[in-house]
């Protein structure tokens, strides 16, 4: 059995409620894409063990009937004849390999419904060193800001950040929960308005030339300088002095260490000796940052559902015309995406693409979902799109997320329009002229240099519903999937404390506030 750096497990089926054993897909010598079978001994397919037939018996079955307890079912596939194809899809070993994409209409013992309706399927990712992550639980626990700068975010204009929950219905302007973080400073020289939490934990603090305007709390590692009036809506910590030249407004405690002064006008609901400074608002670990890359790697041919679709792995590299490419459900591999033509990829059921080079396109480029579909892209490389660009649906963005492993910036053409969630936290992402990004963007560095809105999709924290919920050893929330941490353990919150920032505690789950 080849082994390879990164094991995928998927919980998936056709679009028509289709079903397929919940257990890790594996390669084998031969890259035929093997899966365990039920046998005692725990080997696939073709494998050359004392259990020829797989039937639990050491014999080759002379009888022919390869039923070793003589239930009358030879195959164990609940019928009485022998041809071990009860959902007759032409896989008579059922192992998840190119002919069970179209899997039987029904699920048999051991089997997971999954791409029956949105959000049902699973795509569970284990390492090889130890340990599994749940591609949904993956994406609530990376995107729990609308915007997010590993470093820095500079915005030469006004921002605003607003949420909506796109499970409920269309978008409308002003929802609370969309917040804005950087693990390092935010620059600004214009006005900022943030219906949710905004956290800034690098040490310069921040200057706000403009009106500020935050709905949840506000938190700083540095002093805090406004220009013009402020408004926080819940509890400020200020890791240093604060300076308010017209008026500053807190609706909650602020905070601040001993010694730290208040110049201006402030009004505040209290005021209290603050213990620490914030801790960094956005996930940038080096292993989550990874992912992209490695993922992409690990499902370079054979390791993928290509062979289902007749897809070739450089289908999209120079083609000679337009390309309108469809993903069932499954896992589907591209070395990479160059194109002066137009592309369109749309996903049709839940499911992964991996690719293993850089997107660059000066052509149009369409990454959407239908009614029924949800897809995570791992990009190894970058994304240059200097043509039009198109990711997701402003209906639905949190189903469509894409995480870019490379460190070159991500560059999107003026026109781009972005109703997705974009992971490229090694990166530099400069969202150009954009008027309006639905969904969210975590990036190295956050560049914004005409107005920019951002309508956070809260839809995205409900990413992890059909995961698999074993209890999981933790350190922090940080190893919860966007849930709690309570005495070691990943489940319930009994506190905000529990919760990663900026969610709070409500119900016994972490949510936005």
């Amino acid at each position: 059995m080849r082994a390879f750096g990164l094991i995928v497990a998927v919980w998936f089926c056709g679009a028509l409620g289709a079903c397929a054993d919940a257990e890790a897909i594996r390669a084998d010598a031969d890259g035929a894409g093997v899966s365990p079978d039920s046998a005692s001994d725990g080997e696939g397919v073709g494998d050359s063990d004392a259990d020829p037939d797989a039937d639990a018996d050491a014999d080759a079955d002379p009888d022919g009937d390869a039923d070793p307890d003589s239930d009358g079912d030879p195959d164990a596939d609940g019928d009485s004849d022998a041809d071990a194809d009860v959902d007759a899809d032409a896989d008579p070993d059922a192992d998840p390999d190119a002919a069970d994409v179209g899997c039987s209409p029904g699920c048999g013992p051991g089997e997971v419904p999954a791409c029956a309706g949105v959000g049902a399927a699973a795509l569970v990712l284990q390492s090889g060193g130890g340990g599994a992550l749940c591609a949904g639980a993956e994406a609530q626990n990376a995107f729990r800001w609308g915007l997010c700068a590993c470093e820095d975010a500079a915005f030469s204009n006004a921002v605003t950040v607003d949420a909506f929950d796109s499970r409920a219905g269309p978008f409308s302007a002003g929802g609370a929960g969309g917040g804005l973080g950087a693990n390092g400073v935010v620059t600004t020289t214009n006005r900022v308005a943030v219906s949710g939490d905004l956290f800034c934990a690098g040490a310069a603090g921040l200057t706000a030339y403009n009106t500020l305007t935050v709905g949840g709390a506000l938190a700083l590692g540095g002093p805090l300088v406004a220009y013009q009036r402020g408004d926080v809506g819940a509890d400020a910590l200020v890791w240093g002095d604060l300076t308010a030249y017209n008026g500053f407004d807190v609706g909650g405690t602020l905070r601040q260490p001993a010694g730290a002064t208040v110049t201006g006008a402030l009004a505040a609901g209290a005021r209290a000796e603050a213990p620490a400074p914030p801790q960094l608002p956005c996930r940038c670990e080096t292993k989550a940052l990874a992912l992209p890359t490695a993922l992409a790697a690990a499902h370079a041919p054979p390791n993928n559902d290509n062979g289902a679709i007749g897809l070739a792995a450089d289908a999209l590299l120079d083609p000679p015309g337009a390309v309108a490419l469809e993903l069932p459900c499954g896992l589907f591999y591209l070395d990479g995406v160059r194109s002066g033509a137009p592309v369109t990829i749309t996903a049709t059921g839940r499911g992964a693409l991996f690719i293993g080079g850089d997107v660059r396109t000066s052509g149009p480029l369409t990454i959407a979902t239908s009614a029924d579909g949800e897809l995570d892209v791992y990009v190894a490389g970058t994304i240059e799109a200097t043509g039009a660009l198109a990711l997701g649906a402003e209906a639905h963005p949190a189903r469509l997320r894409v995480y870019v492993g490379g460190t070159e910036p991500v560059v999107v053409s003026n026109s781009a329009r972005i109703a997705a969630f974009l992971q490229a936290g090694r990166a530099e992402v400069s969202l150009g002229n954009h008027a309006d990004v639905f969904g969210g963007v975590v990036a190295r560095r956050l560049v914004a240099p005409n107005v920019l809105t951002v309508h956070y999709d809260r839809a995205v924290l409900a990413a992890a519903a059909g995961c698999p919920d074993d209890a999981q050893i933790c350190a922090s929330c940080a190893d919860c999937e966007g849930q709690a941490c309570v005495a070691g353990t990943c489940g319930p919150c009994g506190a905000d404390a529990d919760c990663c920032d900026p969610l709070r505690c409500r119900l016994g789950r972490c949510e936005p506030p």
